[in-house]
């Protein structure tokens, strides 16, 4: 393949926000198909990706440090006798992203866990008893598939946005949080990408990231 040339005109940062729905079991074709799940399913709204679809809000208060994406490869080693030792990449081992929250309330909580509806009960107001939220926590005997996005302003193409689309994501949940007087409480929090049970890569491949990059205004 041809190989791409350096821009000047990138300068990147991304104070943006993450979005996670749960994943799709079905209707996925083409890469489209997942900007769908949170610009609509036709029409220009969708190509556009602009302004999400109603009720699409971001799924928590992200702290400075943002999105934290790690993809490592497989890899299997060469030593041979007349020469140095080679590496021979095979596929991707581990993708994870990672992210600190704010918002570290029993709705949050019951998420990340992938608990069941029935293990987050809200309390009604009433005479003497404020109305509250409760979450159960405990293990699961299913890990929830989610759907995650990424977004921010493009510094290329004002007015548009940078996406980093996730098909198949996982909580990896390991809770240190503080609860002290000189400490803000908040909790990182790991996600396991996994590869798209739908979406291939031209060898072949499930594809863990999709990236959408704008490059001119539109017309």
């Amino acid at each position: 393949m041809a190989l791409t040339s350096a821009s000047s005109i990138y300068r990147r940062v991304g104070p943006g926000n993450l979005y996670i729905l749960p994943a799709p079991s079905a209707g996925i074709v083409t890469e489209e198909d997942y900007y769908k799940l949170f610009f609509g399913a036709t029409g220009t709204l969708a190509a556009a990706k602009h302004v999400l679809s109603a009720g699409i809000k971001p799924w928590a208060t992200l702290d400075k440090s943002g999105l934290d994406v790690k993809i490592k490869p497989s890899e299997v080693a060469f030593d041979p006798n007349s020469g140095p030792k080679t590496k021979l990449v095979t596929g991707i081992d581990e993708a994870s992203a990672e992210f600190t929250f704010y918002d570290v309330d029993p709705p949050h909580l019951v998420d990340i866990f992938g608990s069941q509806a029935a293990d987050l009960i809200a309390v009604a107001a009433a005479t003497g008893v404020a109305a509250r939220n409760i979450a159960l926590l405990g293990p699961q005997s299913y890990n929830v598939p989610y759907t995650v996005l990424y977004r921010f302003p493009s510094q290329v193409v004002p007015g548009e946005f940078v996406h980093w689309l996730f098909p198949l994501a996982t909580f990896d949940t390991e809770i240190d949080t503080k609860m002290s007087k000189g400490d803000e409480m908040k909790i990182k929090i790991a996600l396991q990408l996994n590869c798209s049970p739908y979406l291939m890569n031209s060898a072949g491949f499930g594809v863990v990231v999709i990236t959408d990059d704008p490059t001119a205004p539109g017309l």
